[in-house]
């Protein structure tokens, strides 16, 4: 029999924090609700690397990730549309660009993970009304990631597994927070599985290279202690 190839395009060459990752992406240049999140400073979404990234080097995936966002959001696919990922792929990452569109796109989200039961998949979405918790296979991770930069005490809200909050550098050194996300996703794992930290603090992207620079200064039992730090108060 035909094998039918699946109209969902796979990154498979994600790269900085990414590097190792597969990833299904989405175009967030022409979703309507990142449009209108990246016009408000309050939002993480004003410093959204992806929206940057896509008008510069990844430009050349936008289609693809346009194409993925018609074809998540118009239908529930059939099992036979729905891919089956590389042979040795661990992990896969829903939205590494992009945003939830629909309660379609989430379904099949959800069909990509029980389609392919031996890979770890986590979705991150700032749009939990769209996610059926219930629904989720033991195989996919649910992660909330928090719309406002430097919230002071965000909520994980019901059926989640994971917070995924962003802060600047000055907000974490002035209440003395330590970040817990190593920026180097691969070689961690926090946001991929059901177990472990609550709570997942980043430092923002034009802060990142700060920090990197920090924890170098730093010795290495102490860099391994601040990175697992898990923080339960924000």
């Amino acid at each position: 029999m035909r094998r039918i190839k699946s109209p969902i395009y796979i990154s498979y060459g994600m790269s900085g924090k990414l590097d190792g990752i597969a990833a299904v992406n989405t175009d967030p240049l022409s979703n309507d609700f990142c449009i209108k999140a990246a016009t408000n400073p309050d939002w993480v979404c004003f410093y959204c690397y992806a929206r940057k990234n896509a008008k510069g080097y990844r430009a050349n995936c936008v289609n693809c990730w346009k194409r993925n966002s018609q074809v998540l959001s118009e239908s529930i696919l059939p099992l036979e549309l729905i891919p089956t990922l590389r042979k040795g792929t661990k992990v896969l990452r829903f939205n590494a660009y992009g945003e939830l569109v629909n309660k379609n796109h989430y379904i099949n989200f959800a069909n990509i993970a029980i389609k392919n039961p031996l890979v770890q998949c986590s979705l991150y979405t700032k749009r939990p009304n769209l996610v059926d918790v219930t629904t989720a296979p033991a195989n996919l991770t649910l992660v909330y990631s928090s719309y406002k930069l430097n919230e002071p005490a965000p909520q994980l809200p019901p059926g989640f597994h994971h917070l995924f909050a962003v802060y600047t550098l000055r907000y974490l050194n002035e209440h003395n927070i330590l970040s817990n996300c190593t920026l180097e996703c691969f070689k961690c794992l926090k946001c991929y599985g059901r177990r472990g930290a609550t709570r997942i603090l980043e430092v923002v992207k034009k802060d990142q290279a700060k920090y990197k620079k920090y924890l170098l200064t730093i010795s290495a039992a102490d860099n391994i202690k601040n990175v697992r730090e898990v923080v339960t108060n924000v």
